[in-house]
């Protein structure tokens, strides 16, 4: 059994975009931060570019009727900018497909990624024949081993739906519905936090792999003992695109999704800042981006977004296997202990 981890104290000044220590005990291993990005670094309208943290942005983009995915000022979440990716605006014909991501990546074996997303259509009732993705993954393809790129699409709406599902394909394919909400029109012109949990099998079918889903810091599915991919080979994510697919915009004038803070990184390993003194009583939670970490120490510059100075908030660190501390208090504005090491040396961090 695994133990939990504990924070046992928190040094630095707690202000926005200051450096914080974290000391305690089982914080566990650093995950592999794959990208990270609040898209405040490109100017308004411009292509999206290169993350803070991760390979340059690429696109899906076929089709010269809808712009390229681009930084925005139309919706933020946190700072002044989000990324915008539109199916149809006015001005534009239009197209079904249009994603930004990474490509040859990895390939990676498990996969964490949060976003905030704010989806913003000129009608708030589904159009006829709607089939909207908002996120896929792909896996390797070798047409040699007989096996096709296998397809994540974590948050979907089947064609002619309203309920949110999750869907494999293609070698097995497998679709699991969420039930209840969200639906497509309740989750509209507000910003909502989507998480997405993927743990692949080690060796082809052997049904033993796993995915959870999140949608407001509640879950919505978790799913084990699953065959996720037929072929040995295929089961890794190395390609990666937000926005992706959204069909039957023909009655639109426009449909857009906003994206921001968005987080990829190979496990569950995070600290989060929350608004209750129990991660699961938590009704906002922002993820803190760690510089350093090691199994007694983490450091990383304070993101208060949505919090406010004088406010009281909770730590949390989140290990690899997705164990979480009790919350730790801490007042914005403040200071904390100006020398947070543990009992004992904390041993070397580990530079993320």
């Amino acid at each position: 059994m695994n133990a939990q981890p504990v924070i046992l104290n928190v040094g630095g000044e707690f202000i926005d975009g200051d450096t914080i220590q974290i000391s305690g005990n089982d914080f566990g291993s650093a995950a592999q931060v794959i990208s990270w990005d609040d898209f405040e670094e490109g100017g308004d309208g411009a292509t999206l570019g290169v993350p803070v943290i991760g390979p340059t942005w690429t696109f899906q983009h076929p089709s010269s009727n809808t712009p390229f995915p681009q930084y925005s000022r139309m919706q933020a979440y946190s700072g002044g900018q989000s990324a915008k990716v539109a199916w149809k605006e006015p001005g534009w014909s239009g197209y079904s497909i249009n994603a930004f991501g990474w490509g040859s990546q990895g390939p990676f074996n498990t996969l964490y990624l949060s976003y905030m997303r704010y989806h913003d259509p000129s009608q708030n009732d589904p159009p006829p024949e709607m089939n909207h993705k908002q996120l896929y993954t792909f896996g390797p393809a070798n047409s040699g081993n007989g096996y096709e790129q296998q397809q994540f699409m974590p948050f979907m709406i089947p064609d002619g739906a309203t309920a949110f599902a999750t869907m494999l394909q293609a070698t097995p394919a497998d679709i699991w519905y969420w039930g209840g909400d969200p639906r497509y029109y309740n989750s509209n012109y507000s910003w909502g936090r989507w998480e997405f949990w993927l743990d692949y099998e080690n060796t082809a079918a052997q049904n033993d792999g796993r995915f959870s889903i999140w949608y407001n810091l509640q879950q919505k599915l978790d799913s084990s003992g699953l065959n996720l991919c037929d072929v040995e080979g295929g089961q890794y994510v190395e390609d990666l695109r937000i926005g992706h697919m959204f069909q039957g915009f023909s009655a639109l004038s426009h449909v857009r999704s906003f994206f921001d803070d968005v987080y990829v990184a190979t496990t569950q390993a995070r600290v989060e800042l929350g608004n209750a003194a129990t991660y699961a009583a938590c009704t906002r939670r922002e993820i803190q981006v760690a510089a350093n970490w090691s199994s007694t120490f983490i450091e990383l510059p304070l993101r208060t977004v949505s919090f406010t100075s004088g406010e009281q908030v909770f730590l949390y660190v989140i290990d690899e296997n997705g164990d979480t501390s009790p919350g730790y208090p801490i007042e914005l504005g403040d200071f904390g202990d100006p020398d947070p090491g543990p009992p004992g040396e904390p041993g070397q961090p580990t530079h993320i």
